[in-house]
């Protein structure tokens, strides 16, 4: 359940692939924040920047679902506004998260005013 831009209520049905996977993770995010046009979503190892991330999310639109596979690790997520002038605004950035155990996992980022940033990733 969500707001849309006019604070119309909406649904939205998520769905689970529950195919074991022993070294690759699905990941399905749900992109609920409608401040920012479109967002981009870094899933960051230890070695790397959002610039060098092997695996992201680009121009991830409000309302929109979107799918990645990502190898087991850890990674840091970073969710990432970029203007017409190529600045980025960090909206959030988790704390290392192990992607270790077989699963998939869903993700939807909203709005939450508690949190540093203003934005949180919630995982089902």
């Amino acid at each position: 359940m969500y707001q849309d831009t006019a604070g119309v209520t909406k649904g939205m049905t998520l769905t689970h692939d529950h195919r074991p996977r022993a070294f690759t993770h699905q990941i399905d995010l749900a992109n609920l924040v409608f401040d920012y046009e479109a967002l981009d979503v870094y899933f960051v190892k230890p070695t790397e920047t959002i610039e060098s991330a092997e695996y992201k999310l680009s121009y991830v639109e409000f309302t929109e679902l979107e799918t990645l596979s990502i190898a087991s690790g850890e990674y840091e997520i970073n969710v990432v506004f970029e203007d017409d002038n190529e600045t980025l605004t960090l909206l959030y950035q988790s704390e290392p998260i192990s992607f270790d155990s077989a699963g998939n996992h869903t993700m939807v980022l909203h709005k939450d005013d508690s949190q540093p940033l203003g934005y949180l990733i919630s995982t089902f």
